[in-house]
């Protein structure tokens, strides 16, 4: 499909202007009408079945906890800085203990995504425990910054977008429901 306003002689395709997003701005997200439009057989990739965009979500669990597992290293790696410049103990113990965390989802991870035998229902609380681990870290961040995270364009800032963003990239209703569960729990 063309990525542009576009007329046939019976349908057209209409984009929205981009959106304004909190994080990763630079996508330029937008949306797109497809109004009777015309594609011939040959411009067509695949046909999938009914549902299948669920099974490869379910298959696929673990794979958008990666991205907050990610996101939490740039956590870690703000808070560890600050922990060098502040010179404060407990800033520093808060760094270690998160980043033994974090090392351990990512290991349990990587042992579910290479083990076909893993239990959707194990990798699931896994993706959830990323998730929080993600906003925790970046929370973290923020906290021990103090006011420099609150300048827009603060590196702090843009890891507090990002744990939010990947809080709900490839969201499926079981993942929000174990997210939420998490939250929960956790208070």
């Amino acid at each position: 499909l063309p990525f542009e306003n576009t007329t046939q002689s019976v349908g057209q395709i209409s984009f929205s202007q981009p959106m304004e997003l909190l994080a990763v701005t630079a996508t330029n997200t937008v949306s797109a009408k497809l109004d009777r439009w015309y594609l011939s057989a040959a411009e067509v990739v695949s046909i999938n079945p009914p549902n299948s965009i669920h099974q490869s979500s379910r298959k696929n669990i673990l794979n958008h906890g990666f991205y907050a597992l990610g996101c939490a290293y740039a956590g870690l790696d703000i808070l560890e800085n600050i922990a060098q410049k502040k010179q404060l103990d407990f800033v520093h113990s808060s760094f270690k203990c998160l980043q033994q965390e974090v090392k351990t989802i990512e290991q349990q991870a990587l042992n579910f995504i290479t083990n076909p035998d893993t239990a959707y229902e194990q990798k699931l609380q896994l993706r959830s425990q990323a998730i929080a681990l993600a906003q925790r870290c970046s929370l973290a961040a923020v906290t021990a910054s103090s006011g420099a995270a609150n300048y827009l364009y603060s590196s702090v800032g843009r890891v507090y977008r990002e744990a939010l963003l990947f809080t709900v990239s490839g969201q499926t209703i079981d993942v929000m429901a174990a997210s939420l569960k998490s939250l929960i729990r956790d208070s």
